[in-house]
């Protein structure tokens, strides 16, 4: 019942998300995989379950090569951030993020490039519906980190004390901590999270004030205290929360671009398959040129050739896309006839075989397009059918001998996902920038991310600006410019008038 507290209901928000979707997730208590370098944020506190996520069992873990956020030349442990998860059964679950784990499972995590999270199976199966017979361990999902109201306060646990320092750590934060300032009228130093997720802190004489500071330089406040009074210090007050916003689970629309490349990650891109007469299947590459496909079988006198589009993670066709266009390169159009599309459900991710495949629809409304050798088709989706699907092919007859060459296919949207901005891992961290950017920067340098997938950065300090390369300039006083040349205006005036 309490994670059901974790568990946000969809509700429309007024403005747009940030939404990041080329990663998996995998159900790290499936016996199919395997966990390297195991590390957990929370393991040296002595009573886990004050932690709230620990405590819920809602919890996520990154390959480590995602543990870290990068700012302004700082390295910032990820320990505690909140992620809003949505998978193919739209549900919204929020995880917090507790530690890193490498997981490996052959074909699929070599191309990942460590873009994975891996939940329990509790979060997992409220991600991905149960409706794959074999190797349900692993689903595609989209993400956006949140700032989470815990309905509490952060507390400061202490760790171990040493002699000269003491090892402390927050838990229960809705931001990812950055810093910890020290101050009194005798002493005033600076604390940087450690990779752990835990600062070190001096030990200092007498009472001291202890500022939190948070990645978006949010500040909290214990005062009057010495960490050798106790063991555990809760704030009087959290960090200001921003209400998770929704994200859609969405594939690419891209099935097929000449442009595209075949190192697409497997789980991440649009399999495009050959299927004879009687449903045995073949890959096939891309080709800048398109796809060829030739006949597979003759009947009654006529070619047969088919295309399929798969993709391997579920998702419900009719509710994401209402169309899918086809462009094809027909050689002899003279013969050629449509015979219809379908719709299919793979269920076994790892076999291409005829027997993971189950029908969804065998007769889609499509409409077809002839002009030369060029030929459209269009095939509809039926928006209130609510079934899981992740493959549709289309059929044709030709003139025996006639070569038929695919050189695009792509899907409409429907308007569920018109709520976000689709985002890659890039949109997950600052690169070492400084600050936000925005269409209002100051023209100087260039950053890595498209107009509506930059991230939260920070902000500059009073007197300061930030440019369009993310770090935080002298402001540009065009005031004082423009004064002087008035001025220079005004004097030069003056002198004329005194000629007259």
């Amino acid at each position: 019942m309490l994670l059901l507290l974790f568990v946000i209901s969809s509700l429309a928000d007024s403005q747009k998300s940030i939404c990041i979707n080329d990663f998996i997730v995998f159900n790290y208590e499936d016996q199919a995989i395997t966990i390297d370098n195991r590390f957990d944020c929370y393991k040296d506190i002595p009573d886990q379950k004050m932690v709230r996520g620990i405590n819920l069992k809602a919890l996520c873990y990154v390959n480590e090569k995602y543990m870290y956020m990068s700012k302004g030349g700082e390295k910032v442990s990820r320990c505690g951030e909140f992620l809003q998860l949505v998978g193919p059964y739209q549900k919204q679950v929020i995880c917090m993020i507790a530690g890193s784990m490498n997981i490996t499972k052959a074909g699929i995590t070599e191309d990942l490039e460590g873009k994975l999270l891996a939940v329990n199976a509790q979060i997992y199966n409220q991600l991905s519906p149960k409706t794959k017979a074999t190797n349900n361990f692993v689903t595609q999902l989209t993400f956006s980190p949140t700032d989470l109201d815990q309905g509490m306060n952060p507390s400061l646990i202490v760790i171990e004390r040493k002699e000269k320092s003491t090892i402390i750590q927050i838990i229960n934060c809705n931001q990812v901590l950055n810093q910890i300032r020290v101050y009194s009228p005798e002493v005033d130093e600076m604390f940087y999270l450690k990779e752990d997720g835990k600062f070190e802190i001096t030990n200092f004489k007498g009472k001291y004030s202890l500022r939190l500071i948070s990645f978006d330089k949010n500040k909290l406040v214990l005062n009057n205290i010495n960490l050798n009074d106790a063991d555990t210090f809760e704030f009087n007050f959290r960090f200001p929360a921003i209400r998770a916003k929704n994200c859609y689970y969405v594939v690419d629309t891209n099935v097929f671009l000449p442009s595209q490349s075949n190192d697409i990650a497997y789980f991440l891109k649009w399999h495009i398959l050959q299927p004879d007469y009687n449903s045995n299947l073949v890959e096939k590459t891309r080709t800048p040129k398109g796809i060829q496909f030739q006949q597979t079988d003759v009947v009654n006198g006529k070619g047969y050739v088919s295309i399929a589009f798969l993709y391997v993670t579920e998702m419900m066709f009719d509710q994401d896309f209402t169309k899918m266009t086809i462009e094809l390169e027909v050689d002899d159009t003279t013969q050629l006839e449509f015979i219809n599309a379908n719709m299919v459900f793979k269920t076994d991710f790892f076999s291409l075989s005829n027997d993971s495949f189950t029908s969804v629809d065998d007769n889609l409304k499509s409409k077809y397009f002839i002009k030369g050798k060029a030929v459209t088709v269009q095939i509809f989706f039926k928006p209130e059918r609510r079934s899981f699907s992740n493959g549709c092919s289309i059929k044709l007859f030709v003139k025996d001998g006639t070569s038929v060459t695919l050189k695009k296919a792509v899907l409409s949207r429907s308007s569920l996902s018109d709520n976000q901005y689709l985002c890659d891992h890039k949109s997950w961290d600052c690169y070492n920038t400084e600050c936000q950017i925005t269409n209002e920067s100051y023209v100087q340098g260039t950053n890595v991310w498209s107009d509506n997938c930059r991230p939260a950065c920070g902000t500059c300090r009073v007197g300061f600006v930030c440019t369009t390369g993310g770090m935080c300039i002298h402001e540009v006083n065009n005031n004082l410019r423009s004064g002087t040349v008035n001025l220079f205006i005004t004097i030069f005036v003056f002198f004329i008038l005194l000629g007259l």
